[in-house]
């Protein structure tokens, strides 16, 4: 299965991954519910009912397991029984949107027609959008077993995405866990205690609504079990389950609150009015999420950046390794550090480094086929220590809807007069035969340089690599046991000079002090030689480093 660049699986990837599957049915559960034989029992009847069906499931939350061994018959059977009626008794109905289990007979046509945005699992949005696709394709009956099926959720806490509130400060945090633990309560009186209720400021909850927002036609609050066509809840029909036809889905928000003990849609009234709510909805659309690679610390509008302090241990700048590599408090990090979106190079390559190594590579939006094709070879060689400098924003967004680990530079890397130049090629949509000369070679050239350079200062050693390079093996481990401070390629024969037909579109530097010196003195020398191509500018970086 797919990730993005902190690990966590790509529910696209996961969704290829299932119907690749022979099975008769295909059952995609979150691995934290519990269920019991009724879900069976559903799936047999929707068997016998229909061709093609699509079953979807919220859970039943409770706060603790019961003990239920003291006093009753010990046997598996007897306490499964006494568990499913605790809660049924005390648990409360999932209503408010997310969905936990889906099971489909893989026969039928697809879930959605075309490719599925590359959703990070377990981080929001990705539930409802995939169930209103399937609702809108009309090729399959959609039934909501909520009530029929004991889907059992116990109450955890949400470490790895929780954080502040929105509007509330970072500090008011005593740890991701405290989130979780003692949620605020919003002007209504109840409690925020929703996992993704932090979804503006960690950046993969922000991610996967921006795709729900700019993909298919999903509008917010749309794609929940209320909004399938048909429900299966217990009769008094023979198998004790019969189906029942929405002829207006979501209609009523409170379709629940009178046939089990408790739901999040259940109603309520606000202090002072004479209003009634059924749960809580959220005003959203598309236009709210943004994205961009530009840092603005003074923007409040669109993505915020999340506070260093608020992070997970693996997640934070400081994490990195101290010594030869350290990221804090190396030259040029921002103090503090900051990490969510944008991306921004500092923590990034704290996170994906390895022993202080970072393999890097620079693109732009026009070559993004390239790129991918490069970073999908480094994953089937099992190399993931990758940090991408996007040369554009149509880049970055690509690249971090994808899960991969880029970031915009942004920082001024040429001279004016040449980055206009570069800029104007990387935009261009003509020939590219037609309009790289050996000159503007040369700036890419320089480019590569300045971008290591900028990297090298942080501390971290760099191996730099063309998105058009053919890895065949890791090279890391064979170039870092090399005693050399810089080292680069030749493409010339065994009997000509070493010099002759050197390249810089695979290098490797270490940040020692005279590397930097060095590559700072040079980067100098070549803005003043805006002719230069790449071979001048391999022969000049050749002479610079090895004399």
């Amino acid at each position: 299965v797919d990730m993005n660049f902190l690990g966590v699986p790509l529910f696209n990837s996961m969704m290829a991954r299932v119907n690749r599957s022979t099975a008769d049915v295909v059952v995609l559960i979150n691995s934290d519910i519990v269920v019991f034989e009724d879900f069976s029992m559903v799936m047999e009847k929707a068997m016998q009912d229909t061709e093609d069906w699509l079953l979807i499931g919220a859970r039943w939350d409770i706060d603790s397991v019961p003990n239920i061994t003291q006093g009753y018959e010990n046997s598996p059977e007897h306490r499964k029984a006494l568990f499913v009626n605790h809660v049924r008794e005390n648990g409360k109905l999932h209503t408010y949107g997310g969905i936990d289990v889906w099971a489909w007979n893989r026969a039928g046509p697809p879930l959605f027609h075309g490719n599925m945005p590359h959703f990070v699992y377990g981080r929001g949005k990705y539930d409802n959008w995939l169930t209103h696709e399937a609702i809108q394709a009309r090729g399959r009956v959609v039934v909501d077993v909520s009530e029929a099926c004991t889907f059992v959720h116990v109450h955890h806490d949400y470490h790895l995405v929780a954080g502040p509130l929105l509007g509330e400060p970072a500090e008011a945090l005593e740890g991701a866990a405290a989130a979780a633990a003692a949620p605020a309560r919003n002007k209504t009186g109840l409690k925020r205690g929703f996992w993704n209720s932090a979804k503006n400021s960690k950046f993969e909850l922000y991610i996967n609504n921006y795709l729900a927002m700019n993909h298919g036609s999903y509008a917010n609050q749309m794609g929940t079990i209320l909004h399938a066509p048909f429900k299966v809840q217990s009769c008094y029909e023979r198998r004790g389950l019969c189906t029942f036809f929405r002829r207006r889905p979501h209609a009523c928000r409170c379709e629940y609150s009178s046939f089990v003990p408790g739901s999040l849609s259940d109603p309520f009234g606000v202090t002072d009015s004479r209003i009634i709510f059924c749960g809580l909805n959220t005003k959203d659309n598309a236009g709210r999420w943004a994205i961009s690679g530009k840092y603005d610390p003074q923007n409040t509008a669109g993505a915020k950046l999340l506070e260093e302090e608020t992070l997970p241990d693996m997640m934070r700048a400081d994490s990195a390794k101290t010594g030869t590599g350290a990221s804090s408090g190396a030259a040029g990090a921002k103090p503090g550090g900051s990490f969510g979106l944008p991306v921004l190079p500092e923590p990034l390559v704290g996170i994906v480094s390895k022993e202080s190594t970072v393999i890097l590579t620079a693109a732009n939006y026009r070559n993004r086929a390239l790129l991918m094709n490069f970073v999908c070879n480094l994953r089937r060689l099992q190399i993931h220590h990758l940090a991408i400098a996007a040369l554009d924003d149509e880049l970055y967004r690509h690249a971090i809807t994808r899960g991969l680990p880029v970031y915009l530079e942004t920082t001024p890397v040429l001279s004016s007069s040449d980055e206009t130049t570069l800029t104007s090629l990387l935009t261009s949509e003509s020939n590219p035969k037609a309009v790289f000369t050996p000159a503007t070679r040369g700036l890419f050239s320089q480019l590569r340089l300045r971008i290591a350079l900028r990297i090298l200062k942080l501390g971290y050693d760099v191996l730099w690599s063309d998105p058009d390079t053919v890895w065949l093996r890791d090279p890391t481990d064979l170039i870092e046991r090399m005693d050399v401070d810089f080292a680069f390629t030749s493409a010339a024969p065994p009997s000509t000079p070493e010099n002759s037909a050197l390249s810089l579109a695979l290098f490797y530097a270490r940040p020692t002090e005279p590397t930097i010196t060095t590559l700072t003195t040079l980067l100098s020398t070549l803005s003043s030689t805006p002719s230069a191509t790449p071979s001048d500018v391999a022969a000049l970086t050749y002479a610079a480093m090895c004399g």
